[in-house]
């Protein structure tokens, strides 16, 4: 189960409000994933997001402990991600060779080339042209300590799949 702590601090909202939420984002703080950039036009320290194939994937030692790289491309280059203090077990399965994903991150510039730090990944399914629909505009909570936003998104969402319809309007 989860700890019930975690659980007082997530937020609450109705399935009427996440639909508003959507509706009108800029009244709740949000990352905008709607915009696609080719990795051609990317700019240091611009905030993108990039739709690509990892073409090369590689794991070892950098930044004080282990990394785990992948190169993206797309049809303009590529891209660098690298990723610190990262489950390499979980990267080697999850970030293979030949999948599409959806990178979003703050974008550096390491020897010339484009790179993202620890960016989001989301892997596409091999018969999807787009990411979750959900996923192009997310709503930025609150840090709670030892959750992740991914996490705490599917608490939220398992959430309102299982008690929306019981929640009052806000």
């Amino acid at each position: 189960g989860c700890d019930p702590l975690m659980v007082q601090r997530i937020p609450v909202c109705s399935r009427r409000s996440f639909t508003r939420w959507r509706q009108a984002p800029s009244a709740t703080p949000h990352e905008d994933r709607r915009e696609r950039t080719r990795i051609i036009d990317l700019a240091p320290g611009q905030f993108a997001v990039v739709h690509g194939i990892i073409s090369r994937a590689w794991s070892g030692f950098g930044g004080g402990g282990r990394r785990f790289s992948v190169e993206v491309t797309d049809e303009s280059g590529a891209l660098g991600c690298s990723f610190f203090r990262v489950n390499v077990g979980f990267a080697n399965r999850t970030w293979t060779p030949g999948s599409r994903v959806v990178l979003a991150g703050q974008v550096s510039e390491y020897r010339g080339r484009p790179q993202m730090a620890h960016p989001t990944v989301d892997v596409l399914a091999a018969d999807s042209d787009a990411g979750d629909p959900d996923a192009a505009l997310r709503p930025l909570y609150p840090e709670v300590e030892g959750v992740g936003d991914r996490v705490l998104r599917r608490l939220i969402g398992v959430a309102l799949d299982r008690h929306g319809d019981s929640l009052p309007d806000a």
